[in-house]
């Protein structure tokens, strides 16, 4: 399954601009230095993926001002699939 999500903010310039569309595919699957869709506190965010063990994941921004955020598995949605523009 597939979806579109549009890029809000700047914590992931230069990678990612914002109103960019992005493709995200669902999967069970990550590996580290992907860009994920993950669900934290409500909200949506793109980040990428820095290490994933079997109790959940680090991601971050790219921005250099990012926080790092430990998320478990399940709030991992999806990985990116390709950029629409």
């Amino acid at each position: 399954m597939f979806s579109i999500k549009r890029v809000q903010g700047r914590s992931m310039r230069p990678t990612l601009r914002a109103g960019q569309l992005l493709v995200f595919k669902r999967t069970k699957v990550f590996k580290p230095n992907q860009l994920v869709w993950a669900r934290i506190d409500q909200r949506d965010v793109i980040k990428r993926l820095i290490s994933l063990d079997t109790k959940g994941a680090y991601i971050q921004s790219d921005n250099s001002e990012s926080l790092t955020y430990f998320v478990k598995l399940n709030q991992l949605k999806a990985r990116l699939f390709f950029k629409l523009f």
